[in-house]
């Protein structure tokens, strides 16, 4: 039924439905893809870095939230509502004809489990324990063996060791001028390949990182469905008890070059904690979240917003009696500069920030 939908709408809809949420359409359109502004995440960005694939039918955004998917999961993502209630919007705004099919799939008893084209679902329920989603498909580990075992001058200098970068598979491409990043599942299997800009030009038009691409093919995977870092954290994540979550893989190899394998870190590559990664953490144990995501705020009112916008995260986990903390720098006073993790400036200001971090609640800030 919703790939039926989405066979139905043709470039010109894609462009009229992402006018109506104010992004406008790069003028470079192609029979591939579409670039628009990226008003998938808190800002309109007057850059062009969300990608529409029009074979796939699916977003990308190359800026901070990476694989988005189809029309329904950017819906969703945009306006921050339930996949059912996305589903009605879309249905909506196009002024879809009637189908009694629609309202079966989309009842409360029977959601996500009665239809196999329902590929987006990731989970079946609010409910955090009732959270299912589909294994990652794993890639041949032997892609990595074409980049080059070269620890990158970048990350060196900036408090990554050369153990880290041979523990976590780090190589370079000499072609793209990019670090490679291999992803891996919680069980060491390679399910996505990430690369680290390092060309300006690049940067500039496609963000500093995003999914490796050569020869035609894209080894993205859906981040939201895995956190880097965990294969190799999850059993000293699992004795204490607690996890770091960062934003980029930068910022748990400088965690690794500091605790080694004491490390209790991981990325989800981007600022938003999905319900699965939750559910993946809940499932090891974990009692007390520690959200260590980067300085996006420069005054008070960009940090009102981002308290607002963790508090509503992390809302799932409150509901349930988990522990939520986060690491926030001052913005007067403060270590960190603009856009800077935690883990920018060394193990002992890392450590200064985390000491002094404060308990999240629904009535706090």
């Amino acid at each position: 039924m919703i790939n039926n939908i989405k066979d139905r709408l043709t470039t010109e809809d894609i462009i009229r439905y992402m006018a109506h949420f104010g992004a406008k359409v790069n003028e470079r359109i192609t029979k591939d893809e579409l670039r628009f502004q990226t008003v998938c995440h808190m800002k309109l960005d007057n850059k062009y870095k969300l990608y529409y694939y029009v074979k796939s039918k699916s977003f990308y955004c190359y800026n901070s939230c990476g694989n988005i998917g189809d029309i329904f999961s950017l819906t969703q993502h945009i306006l921050d509502i339930s996949p059912k209630e996305a589903f009605k919007y879309v249905y909506d705004f196009f002024n879809l004809p009637n189908n009694s099919s629609i309202e079966f799939i989309y009842n409360e008893e029977n959601w996500g489990l009665e239809d196999p084209e329902i590929e987006e679902v990731e989970y079946v329920s609010n409910k955090l324990e009732n959270i299912t989603y589909k294994p990652i498909p794993k890639i041949d580990e032997n892609i990595m063996n074409i980049f080059l075992k070269y620890p990158p001058a970048e990350w060196l200098s900036e408090g990554i060791n050369e153990d880290t970068i041979r523990k976590y598979n780090i190589r370079y491409s000499l072609k793209q001028n990019a670090i490679v990043i291999p992803h891996h599942n919680i069980d060491s299997e390679l399910i996505g390949i990430r690369v680290r800009n390092l060309n300006k030009e690049v940067v500039e038009e496609f963000g500093k990182y995003n999914p490796l691409f050569i020869e035609g093919e894209m080894f993205n995977h859906k981040l939201g469905h895995n956190l880097y870092g965990l294969d190799k954290n999850k059993d000293y994540i699992k004795k204490v008890k607690k996890v770091v979550i960062l934003e980029s893989e930068k910022a748990v190899l400088q965690m690794d070059s500091f605790f080694g394998e004491k490390s209790i870190a991981v990325a989800i590559c981007g600022s938003n904690l999905s319900r699965v990664q939750m559910k993946m953490l809940l499932d090891l144990g974990v009692e007390e979240f520690i959200l260590g995501l980067d300085k996006q705020y420069s005054n008070v009112d960009e940090e009102t917003i981002w308290l607002k916008k963790i508090e509503k995260m992390v809302k799932p986990l409150l509901e349930i009696g988990v522990t939520i903390t986060r690491i926030w720098d001052n913005l007067e006073g403060g270590f960190l500069n603009h856009k800077d993790s935690p883990t920018d400036l060394g193990k002992e200001i890392y450590l200064k920030l985390v000491k002094r971090r404060v308990t999240v609640g629904v009535n706090n800030d």
